[in-house]
């Protein structure tokens, strides 16, 4: 601040100026003063700033830096004051002497200050801050869910895997499937496996079942489930539901997961094809490879017990998966060595002879039997037809 002020008694003489850190009483009013405030910032430049303010009654002007006027800058180096009247005696002053000059504060935030801060950004920008909130709650609950569907799917096939060498005997059991209309008896699809059966009388097989259904019916009205009856080394296994049956039949009683695999795919196909089940006039014209697609997508790995081939591509991109294990892995060129066997014999690859030849090959049944299932699933053991 600049003070201007008498300098004789009379009060009709010259006014002398001088800066002050301070407010002082009496003096001249009315007076324009111009200020140059010199500095350095904190990077070592050098600037000024320019001003004006007027006296007030106590001859004092008071010239005020804002904030953005002072932000950057460590340090003041001079202070510079002048007035154009000629009845001031003096017409410019300059300090610059450090204990003089005002000293640059830091400012340091308070907790009080972050707290006021944050309320004020809370308050204006409430909104896009709930939008972001229930954003990152939605994304941790699908990444969540993701990760719980991920763990599953792989203890689900850590299991199968676990159980693979019961999975592929259960398999090699199987010698036909029927599945049939479970009223009039009538097939609608129906597969054999093993060359020594292709003299299995279906038609018998599926008149027997429906006698063994309607019996168990009567025993128990409108009973559904499984059905097994075994006679002199042929197992025969009955999945019912309302319109149709699903007949499997094995040398040995399927496993458990086989239970589990017809379950669920004959389910599918009665909810699919129910109305044409139902109609003497359309179940003939159910799609086999419909059905086929539907035994497979639900775990029924009954597309093994076809013929296939080898897939050389897709084997030579699974060796590279680090997913799978790195035994199965190892082992997977036994496949394509397989292929290029049969291929030279011009026979067909079926599940029998793929077990055969992995286990002349030294692998035991298990490891040939998951080398199998992973092979299956990732699609390098692909039907023929």
């Amino acid at each position: 601040m600049a003070y201007l002020n008498y300098t004789t008694f009379d009060n009709e003489s010259g006014l002398s100026l001088s800066l002050i850190n301070q407010r002082r009483s009496g003096g001249v009013e009315g007076v324009n003063v111009n200020f140059i405030v010199n500095y350095l910032t904190t990077e070592g430049a050098s600037g000024s700033i320019p001003g004006t303010a007027n006296s007030n009654q106590d001859g004092v002007a008071l010239f005020t830096l804002t904030p953005s006027q002072t932000s950057g800058i460590s340090s003041i180096e001079g202070i510079s004051v002048s007035v154009d009247n000629p009845s001031i005696s003096t017409q410019s002053l300059t300090i610059s002497d450090p204990e003089d000059l005002p000293a640059i504060e830091v400012a340091v935030v308070g907790v009080n200050d972050i707290v006021t801060i944050i309320s004020s950004f809370v308050q204006e920008f409430w909104q896009i801050l709930l939008i972001i909130f229930i954003s990152i709650i939605v994304m941790l609950a699908i990444s969540t869910r993701a990760l719980k569907m991920r763990a599953s799917k792989r203890r689900a096939a850590y299991v199968e895997l676990e159980n693979a060498q019961e999975e592929i005997e259960g398999l090699l059991s199987i010698q036909a499937i029927i599945l049939k209309n479970s009223e009039t008896g009538i097939p609608f699809y129906y597969q054999t496996f093993d060359e020594e059966d292709d003299s299995i009388d279906l038609s018998l097989i599926a008149s027997l079942t429906t006698a063994i259904s309607t019996f168990l019916s009567e025993l128990q009205e409108g009973a559904m489930g499984f059905e097994t009856m075994e006679r002199q080394g042929i197992s025969l296994t009955s999945h019912r539901l309302e319109f149709s049956d699903m007949i499997v039949i094995s040398k040995d009683t399927p496993p458990l997961m086989i239970f589990d695999q017809m379950t669920g795919s004959h389910r599918v196909i009665e909810e699919k094809f129910r109305d044409d089940i139902s109609n003497p006039l359309m179940i003939q014209e159910i799609d086999e490879k419909s059905i086929e697609n539907i035994l497979a997508s639900n775990g029924f790995k009954i597309g093994l017990k076809g013929y296939n081939k080898i897939n050389k591509g897709k084997n030579n991109r699974l060796k590279n998966r680090n997913s799978v294990s790195r035994t199965i892995r190892s082992n997977l060129s036994l496949l394509d060595e397989f292929a290029d066997i049969t291929d030279e014999a011009m026979v067909p690859i079926t599940l029998q002879s793929l077990m055969d030849y992995l286990e002349t090959e030294g692998l035991n049944k298990e490891i040939a039997s998951r080398l199998i299932l992973v092979a299956y699933q990732y699609e390098v053991i692909e039907n023929a037809d």
